[in-house]
């Protein structure tokens, strides 16, 4: 009866851990047995814990999930939240590399700093609704923590890495256990990168280890959103706001359309290290929140005509400076592993993909 009770219970375990794995990559049981080219029913009974479970099974959906076979049997098992931003099906795989690398670093990389930021309770899709607290709640931020993304990543102590890649990604936030590593493409414009950055850092205050969906494909422009995207939404409008401060850009359409400050634009633009884009989106929204619920996004795009910006090399060498930091902290625990896993576990945090 031991023997019996012991196998329904590590059953129904494995089950729950394969589960939270599944959610959180966004793969359900067709694609899995798709992948495994094990049946619909054998993937069921696993994630139902009804099955008996052999080894070359549980192997061959851990390589399918990109999961380490053992780590999913480890008593110290944990799932990891991703968060991400703008980030495509080859993208997830250079994530989930970069994951199983967090995995065996994590208990070495420095706890966060207590993090108490709060907002209202996203329990709604309207898209006025999410859009009205934004900008207060950045004000709140910046007072506490600092003005840029730079100043709350160190104030945080929140470890971060970049990678130059070919792979179309902005950024992702890895959580697991408490801790925490953040992932940017230093191949994008600085500007796009401070985006990325605060696109995370809304995550990270405001999400933590909450399983967030991970298919970021949503309209931006809606009057509903998705209760889905609710969070990927406030994240890029927190980013948005934070760049061209509320009260900055109000003034720009105060006479919209038949004056239009465009020596004011750019400036801001340039002072704040952002982009037209932001610029675009930060008057489509204001339009909207005005009362005119189909602003013409392309009319904005054409009557800011050709605004520029500027590359901030201080975003890069940031960047650089927190990757050393992390590999140095690696570098300093090589002796925890074989030559193998070392190397294997370098190649992935670097980006490689083989």
């Amino acid at each position: 009866m031991f023997m019996k009770d012991s196998g329904i219970k590590l059953r129904k375990l494995i089950a729950k851990r394969l589960s939270s794995v599944l959610k959180i990559r966004g793969i359900d049981i067709t694609e899995l047995s798709n992948t495994t080219e094990l049946s619909n029913k054998v993937i069921k009974g696993y994630l139902e814990g009804s099955r008996e479970m052999l080894i070359s099974e549980l192997q061959c959906i851990c390589i399918a999930i990109s999961i380490n076979f053992y780590q999913l049997l480890s008593p110290d098992f944990v799932t990891t939240t991703l968060h991400f931003r703008n980030i495509t099906t080859p993208a997830k795989e250079l994530a989930q590399r970069i994951e199983n690398a967090f995995h065996l670093i994590r208990k070495l990389l420095p706890n966060t700093k207590s993090n108490i930021s709060r907002r209202p309770t996203l329990d709604y899709t309207d898209r006025s609704f999410i859009l009205a607290p934004v900008p207060n709640i950045v004000n709140r931020i910046k007072a506490e923590y600092g003005e840029t993304p730079e100043q709350i990543i160190n104030f945080f102590n929140l470890p971060l890495i970049s990678i130059e890649s070919e792979v179309d990604f902005d950024s992702f936030l890895l959580c697991s256990g408490g801790k925490y590593l953040m992932v940017i493409n230093e191949s994008n414009p600085s500007s796009r990168i401070l985006f990325s950055l605060l696109h995370e850092i809304s995550h990270f205050l405001f999400d933590g280890p909450y399983v967030l969906q991970v298919d970021t494909r949503m309209n931006m422009f809606s009057e509903q959103i998705k209760p889905s995207f609710v969070h990927e939404f406030f994240a890029t409008k927190f980013a948005q706001f934070y760049l061209i401060p509320f009260d900055v850009s109000e003034k720009w359409i105060l006479q919209w359309p038949n004056v239009i400050p465009i020596d004011k634009i750019q400036e801001t633009i340039q002072n704040n290290r952002t982009s037209k884009e932001v610029a675009v989106n930060t008057i489509f929204d204001h339009l909207y929140l005005r009362g005119e619920k189909h602003p013409s996004y392309n009319l904005i795009q054409d009557r800011l005509g050709q605004l520029t910006a500027i590359s901030d090399k201080s975003v890069f060498e940031f960047l650089r400076k927190k990757t050393f930091e992390v590999f140095s902290i690696i570098n300093e625990h090589k002796g925890n592993f074989s030559d193998d896993v070392f190397q294997g576990m370098i190649r992935s945090l670097q980006g490689e993909l083989s």
